[in-house]
């Protein structure tokens, strides 16, 4: 991969975010053209994506649509009784509690990257899945101190010994439990995010 560009990435990483929050309308039929999948992932321009294919030919969303959204997402990651898929990095290793160790690790590498997020707007613990997709966006569209090279590095890194070690099992398991076309191009989008952006250049 030759000089991947880091901007697209970021909102293809912000679109993953939004996607396994709490469903909302505007992101339901994403253009993915303009999310940059070819410049994010290092594609061939006819590279096949079935899954997200499928989701940008979708009808429009409508009411009735949204809601049965809202009642997969529950049914996925809320419950009850319990839910099917648990969006953490502690819980995809192991771990008995939340803000166990894996947490704390990303946490130290959050404050370590400068990544800080509004405790007003994000209240998910720091290894929520979304909370580790909207670092990486940040990392990736927000420059502040660092060089195109630095950020490269923390989103690689960040990859590795992170969201890379336990999204593609996620994903796995997302695709075997959900027939919902949003969740399918997610799972289909996360596992080559990681495997293309988490390589060397």
């Amino acid at each position: 991969m030759s000089g991947p560009g880091l901007e697209p990435a970021g909102e293809l990483y912000m679109w993953l975010a939004a996607a396994l929050d709490q469903p909302d309308m505007a992101l339901l039929h994403a253009d993915f053209a303009d999310l940059g999948l070819v410049a994010a992932l290092d594609l061939e321009p006819a590279a096949d994506l079935p899954a997200t294919t499928a989701l940008a030919e979708q009808p429009p969303a409508d009411d009735q649509y949204l809601l049965a959204l809202h009642q997969e997402y529950a049914r996925l990651f809320i419950g009850p009784p319990q839910a099917l898929l648990l969006p953490y990095e502690s819980c995809a290793e192991g771990e008995r509690q939340l803000m166990g160790p894996s947490s704390l690790a990303v946490q130290e590498f959050y404050a370590a990257a400068g990544i800080r997020f509004d405790p007003d707007v994000c209240q998910e613990a720091p290894d929520h899945i979304v909370v580790e997709l909207q670092a990486l966006a940040l990392i990736c569209t927000a420059p502040g101190d660092h060089s195109f090279r630095q950020r490269r590095d923390l989103e690689r890194h960040f990859l590795h010994h992170h969201l890379g070690r336990w999204a593609p099992s996620f994903a796995s398991r997302l695709r075997a439990l959900s027939e919902v076309p949003l969740y399918l191009a997610v799972a289909e989008l996360l596992e080559l995010v990681v495997a293309r952006r988490g390589g060397d250049d």
